[in-house]
């Protein structure tokens, strides 16, 4: 379903988890589009915008999760949930979107210390042969809940930050040696 408004760009319904929300079609057929490049880049505008907005849906479920005291099992209606309010987010995000620039609608992604990307990366390694001694699959593991365990080894054992340290160190030093020959 597309709807023209009074400035003339047309919008179109997209879905983001059972919510339906109206953003903006502003590419058209002219003298550098074919009505189907045009097509396209309206498609993937609206598949990217419902991709990335997508995480701030699931927090607005998890926030009514918490607010109302349900489980993680608990289903959460689209009803449930301010539309209102998803609406104007998404209004403001459609506005600011800009194709081909990477950032969800908190902006771009702020970069990670290497020493907490490598003490990450090994607790998630610890947390998948512990889950692979009890018989448990990583795949039957939400996201979620690794994360927490991946936090969980951090905060258990100060020797996987000393690792995670020594390792970045130790990769800073080679590199800085062949920079050198």
């Amino acid at each position: 379903m597309t709807d023209t408004t009074a400035n003339d760009t047309p919008y179109t319904t997209i879905t983001i988890q059972g919510l339906q929300f109206e953003v903006q079609q502003p590419y058209s057929a002219g003298h550098t589009l074919t009505d189907g490049e045009a097509s396209q880049l309206n498609q993937v505008r609206a598949e990217n915008i419902r991709n990335n907005f997508a995480g701030s849906i699931k927090a607005a479920i998890e926030a009514y999760r918490k607010a109302n005291d349900l489980s993680d099992d608990d289903e959460v209606a689209p009803a449930d949930l301010d539309k209102d309010e998803l609406d104007e987010k998404l209004a403001k995000y459609d506005d600011e979107y800009i194709m081909g620039v990477r950032g969800g609608p908190s902006g771009p992604r702020t970069p990670v210390d290497p020493i907490q990307r490598e003490a990450n990366r090994i607790a998630l390694e610890k947390v998948k042969i512990a889950l692979k001694k009890k018989g448990i699959t990583i795949d039957s593991v939400p996201k979620e809940k690794m994360a927490q365990f991946v936090e969980g080894v951090k905060a258990k054992y100060p020797d996987v930050m000393e690792e995670a340290r020594r390792r970045v160190s130790a990769a800073a030093a080679i590199a800085l040696d062949t920079l050198e020959m």
